[in-house]
């Protein structure tokens, strides 16, 4: 499959080593597994020199073994000269620096850790001696999302501090995957709604998807083919992705995890549905928040986040959300390859995701377009409202300056979009309205496809709608 999109991450990099000119530039990538880290250096320096090193589980005599090789490669250094230890091959990164600009790359960095963790301590007085020096840029990339952040940014690792950039790849937007889409020939706003909830915008999967285009028309075929079959490449992708991430605490993530994925949202809910105890428990759902970037704690709109008692928790990752809602929770018919029966599950509660999974596409369709020229609203916030009371709007947002609240309601199925949505949305937000008197109020819904004779009592879009404005 082609590359995609990656435009501010591709200058950044670019900066970066227009910056080594003047000093040393040492950078670090971040990011989930498959999110597409090595791909994104080998485009952006692919007309530079480089020095690639990936660091394999192994002694580090085997490593710079590999490490020389590499050096030959592209400097024509004799073949039996032989590198000692670390430092000594550091030093003659130095000298080949000093001769011609030089890129450095370490992919999955943070494998020394099992190797020797000694050597964080090595970079970290290396870096120190030649942050003064031109034309070097060393880059980082580690697919363990929390223990790379632990390397580089907490206070008492000794590589803290010796960064001068950071990149958190996150996954691809909605509007690239359209494109995506488009390419492949299967672009509809059903396909694009699906495919997002089911990968949630990871570039590998969609290479995958390529591959097997031929064979998987629709985002059902890619579950049954790609996730859910006796050979399906991506059966066992959150435990590749999170075992090793959460090393001997795994059970208690993942057992909060499924919870999440399967509707608990609230910390009492997750405790009940978890089996932990509801003190227990904040201090794994802090570490997936805050440390992992797992999930993320959201609440009301027009609510102070940080005292609010209103919140819930929900799974970053859609491709995650999708896994342990099914693969994981259902791992036993996984075990006794009872396939037909699982993927009948999924096809049967999937329209559940569809819901949750449409407000979460609209709410960033709409932050893309907040701004743009060719919207005709712009907000200071936005988010979901819920209360005590139990009442829910899916998307509300609002504009301090020309003083209106947008209240919207997001229907997968357009023909709900009637006359008592539109009754339920006004009744549901007269509340709200009393503390903002001098605002004016605008209804509104989103639903996948436009919908012939709906009912319309104030605006409403579809995902081509929001699409084409952001174009």
């Amino acid at each position: 499959m082609k590359f995609y999109n990656r435009k501010k991450e591709l200058d950044t990099i670019k900066e970066w080593v227009n910056l080594s000119k003047k000093s040393t530039q040492v950078g670090v990538i971040f990011g989930r597994r498959r999110i597409g880290k090595t791909r994104l250096i080998k485009e952006s320096l692919n007309k530079l020199n480089y020095l690639y090193f990936f660091i394999e589980r192994k002694p580090i005599t085997e490593l710079l073994k590999d490490f020389q090789e590499a050096i030959a490669e592209l400097t024509g250094l004799p073949s039996d000269v032989q590198i000692q230890n670390l430092t000594a091959f550091l030093q003659l990164i130095v000298q080949i620096a000093e001769k011609k600009q030089l890129i450095l790359v370490f992919d999955e960095f943070q494998n020394f850790r099992y190797i020797d963790p000694k050597v964080f301590g090595i970079f970290q007085q290396w870096i120190d001696e030649i942050k003064d020096n031109k034309g070097l840029t060393i880059i980082f990339i580690g697919s363990m999302f929390g223990l790379m952040k632990k390397i580089f940014t907490e206070y008492k690792e000794p590589l803290y501090g010796r960064l001068t950039g950071q990149i958190n790849l996150k996954p691809l937007s909605p509007i690239i995957e359209k494109e995506i889409l488009t390419d492949l020939g299967i672009y509809t706003p059903e396909n694009l709604l699906k495919f997002h909830i089911i990968f949630g915008g990871i570039p590998r999967y969609y290479d995958l998807l390529s591959d097997r285009i031929e064979t998987i028309r629709m985002p059902m075929d890619a579950v049954k083919q790609l996730i859910v079959s006796p050979y399906s490449i991506l059966k066992e992708e959150g435990k590749a992705v999170l075992m090793e991430e959460f090393e001997k605490k795994f059970m208690v993530y993942f057992s909060i995890m499924q919870a999440i994925s399967s509707g608990y949202h609230t910390r009492n809910q997750i405790s009940g549905a978890s089996g932990l105890n509801y003190n227990q428990l904040s201090p794994y759902l802090s570490s997936l928040e805050k440390h992992y970037e797992l999930i993320e704690r959201r609440t009301p709109i027009f609510s102070n986040k940080a005292q609010s008692k209103t919140s819930a928790f929900y799974i970053r990752d859609n491709f995650l959300t999708f896994w342990f809602r099914y693969l994981h929770k259902y791992s036993r018919l996984v075990e006794i390859e009872a396939y037909d029966r699982l993927n009948d599950i999924i096809s049967k509660d999937f329209n559940i995701l569809e819901g949750t999974g449409f407000e979460s596409l609209t709410m960033k369709l709409l932050i893309a377009l907040n701004g743009n020229s060719n919207w005709e609203f712009s907000f200071d916030d936005i988010g979901r409202y819920w209360d005590r009371m139990n009442r829910e709007i899916d998307i509300v947002f609002i504009n301090h300056t020309e003083k209106y609240i947008f209240f919207g309601e997001c229907k997968v199925n357009g023909n709900r979009v009637n006359k008592n949505m539109w009754k339920t949305l006004t009744q549901k937000s007269s509340h709200i309205l009393q503390k903002y008197r001098k605002y004016q109020a605008i209804y509104g819904a989103f639903v996948v496809k436009n919908v012939e004779n709906a009912f319309t009592k104030g605006c409403v879009y579809s995902l081509n709608d929001l699409l084409q404005h952001i174009h």
